[in-house]
């Protein structure tokens, strides 16, 4: 019986230990002499260090041309933009509306498309290479939407700078019309 007592006894102040280990330190395992702002802190911040952003390379003026495509929300295609070899930058902005500017919350009523300025290098990705990954993302018979983005806002467009791009924009859109009527 006696034996049994001590087990007891032992068990109780283990529990006792434990639970007073995490009531001094709290329910999530903080120290709570910490501030809130260091709290958050230490469990909003990542541990895993920060990739740095490759520096711009150095491109003769002559070898860069730009295009802005729209093709559903600009975030998304910028970042698919900005990955693609030979791009030098890809800069989410506005196009084709009432005026020259605008800003997010007016969208509705200046009537712009979300749209990314595209910067590239010739020697490296060509404006045909360019289109077709474009086409890659989006779906060309959808009107003013593009995925889960709804709205003239999201519609697509390829907005050409250059008269000397058209004949390349016709050729891709052409081709791309043959393959959608063989879907």
């Amino acid at each position: 019986m006696e034996t049994k007592w001590k087990v007891f006894a032992i068990l109780l102040i283990g529990l006792l230990s434990i639970g007073f280990f995490f009531f001094s330190k709290g329910a999530n395992g903080m120290d709570q002499s910490e501030t809130s702002t260091e709290m958050i802190k230490k469990a909003s911040m990542s541990q895993t260090p920060v990739a740095k952003k490759e520096t711009k390379e150095k491109v003769d003026p002559k070898d860069q041309r730009e295009i802005y495509l729209a093709g559903g929300c600009f975030w998304g295609v910028e970042e698919y933009f900005s990955r693609v070899p030979g791009v030098i930058d890809a800069v989410s902005g506005y196009a084709n509306g009432k005026g020259e500017t605008t800003k997010y919350e007016l969208v509705p009523q200046t009537g712009h498309a979300e749209t990314v300025h595209i910067t590239y290098n010739v020697k490296k990705v060509s404006l045909k290479e360019l289109l077709l990954y474009y086409f890659r993302i989006i779906d060309p018979t959808s009107k003013n939407r593009q995925g889960n983005d709804q709205g003239t806002q999201y519609r697509t467009g390829v907005y050409y700078v250059s008269q000397e791009d058209l004949p390349t924009i016709n050729q891709v859109f052409e081709e791309e019309a043959k393959n959608t009527t063989n879907r």
